[in-house]
């Protein structure tokens, strides 16, 4: 009777530590899974903001560097003021853009310090431009794209951040400064709409922990710690660069929550409130369910697996980039010539064409092999992305031993020395080519075209006229450009 008491004590003994265990294991597991849900939907929220101002940052780097071009080539302030208004024209007929942005203007040194608002804003007599965070900011970033710290916007009265760039002569004398407000209304509702964890909000700090974003309107604009005390410990780790992960504290509203926050890539700090309540309750709800849901979610992971392989395959197919020599691909190429046409044919500038091609590259594999076409083919790769010096600038790998490049805004003669340039730089390299005709060297031969974008012409007849060109640089001998 003894040993049989034994027996039992132990099994109820194992089968309480068992259940404890599970428990334990589950209430763990759930912790993790919970935590990493309000943490995706941190990332997730960082990515939707970087991918709406993306598009607009491209369009403020693209457009700051055809004024300087415009600039450079003579264009008047009429001209200029003109482009900037049908910029801002465009950017308001837009309606992603139009959610995200007031619009762009400029403030220019090299006409005589003229400040011109594409929305027709007019500033009153007291407005300093250097006193304006954007021009602070563009100073500072000395030729590079800079983001403003957020403020009050004179013109719109909305708190606004600019992407602004101060633009400069092949000298280095300023020639102005080209900026785009983004209004941060709209960057507000991804942060406070995002769908976080268990009914949760988001809220936006600037670097200074300013409140940029929160569900509280009167709270916009005041420091973190002067509206929650109980911040003021999480601020400090912050400032330290440590994460906030399932931290207790009160939120506006005087609930208890759960807070997770961490830093944004430009500076600013991004967190999730969780009420208490329905964090552990759902906590709980898991424990007991998981077992029973466990077929169902290996299903789903299984699933969601081969989606996910599926569209990283899609992915790769839509890939923008050349496998071999890391170059933009064909692809990319077409869609970059397409956007620039279009834009030149408004303002009446020229885009160039080179196209390029290895000289006698067949011979060149089938005397030294594949693997040493390979090495030759990146070796000219970096050559050409090495001399592509401007932003507006493009090259890519055609297809097999042919590259293409577009220049615009560049004139003939110009364009014609740069493709000599490059033609030299390849033979330069000396790759022993021992099949070659031309020369001892691997070398190239360019075809080049170059029009002012019009109604009667297209791209396409472009890059046709640069391959009969090509043709004729190898008929003549190769190693040349025509």
């Amino acid at each position: 009777m003894k040993k049989s008491f034994v027996y039992t004590s132990f099994i109820i003994v194992a089968f309480a530590l068992l259940v404890f265990l599970c428990s334990w294991f589950m209430s763990n597991i759930e912790s993790r899974h919970i935590m990493n849900d309000a943490k995706s939907a941190l990332d997730t929220t960082e990515l939707n903001i970087s991918s709406n101002l993306q598009e607009l940052e491209n369009m403020h780097t693209y457009l700051s560097e055809t004024v300087r071009l415009m600039i450079l080539q003579g264009a008047s302030y009429e001209m200029v003021s003109k482009y900037i208004t049908n910029i801002n024209d465009y950017i308001f007929d837009n309606e992603r853009f139009k959610i995200y942005s007031t619009g762009v203007y400029g403030f220019f040194d090299v006409f005589y310090d003229k400040f011109h608002d594409g929305a027709g804003w007019i500033p009153p007599a007291s407005y300093t431009p250097s006193e304006r965070p954007w021009y602070k900011a563009a100073v500072e970033a000395n030729g590079k794209t800079a983001v403003s710290e957020p403020y009050i916007s004179i013109a719109t009265g909305v708190y606004t951040l600019t992407f602004t760039r101060r633009i400069f002569s092949p000298e280095g004398k300023p020639l102005g400064i080209v900026c785009l407000d983004i209004v941060l209304d709209g960057v507000r509702e991804l942060i406070t709409n995002t769908h976080f964890a268990f009914n949760g909000y988001g809220i936006l700090l600037n670097s200074q922990f300013d409140i940029l974003a929160h569900p509280d309107s009167t709270a916009l604009g005041k420091k973190v710690t002067d509206i929650n005390s109980m911040v003021a410990p999480y601020v400090e780790d912050l400032k330290q660069g440590k994460p906030i992960l399932e931290h207790k504290i009160k939120n506006y509203k005087g609930e208890k929550s759960i807070l997770f926050s961490h830093q944004l890539k430009n500076g600013w700090y991004i967190a999730a409130m969780i009420p208490e309540e329905a964090y552990f309750r759902e906590m709980g709800t898991m424990r007991l369910s998981i077992i029973a849901l466990g077929t169902i979610l290996a299903t789903l992971f299984i699933v969601m697996a081969k989606k996910l392989a599926i569209a990283n395959e899609k992915q790769k197919a839509l890939s923008m980039t050349d496998e071999l020599t890391k170059l933009n691909n064909r692809r990319s190429f077409l869609e970059y010539i397409d956007l620039v046409w279009k834009q030149n044919h408004r303002l009446n500038l020229p885009v160039t064409i080179l196209l390029i091609d290895i000289d006698y590259f067949k011979k060149y594999n089938d005397s030294l092999g594949h693997l040493e076409g390979d090495k030759a083919l990146i070796a000219v790769s970096k050559s050409l992305k090495d001399k592509i010096k401007r932003e507006t600038d493009f090259v890519a790998r055609f297809g097999g031993e042919e590259f293409v490049c577009v220049l615009p805004f560049v004139e003939n003669v110009e364009v014609f020395e740069f493709a000599k340039t490059i033609v030299q730089s390849i033979e330069n390299m000396k790759i022993p080519h021992p099949m070659s005709l031309c020369s001892e060297y691997l070398t190239i031969s360019v075809g080049m075209a170059s029009t002012v974008p019009n109604d009667s012409n297209s791209h396409i007849q472009l890059l046709h006229e640069a391959d009969k060109a090509l043709y004729s640089a190898k008929a003549s001998g190769r190693n040349r450009v025509v």
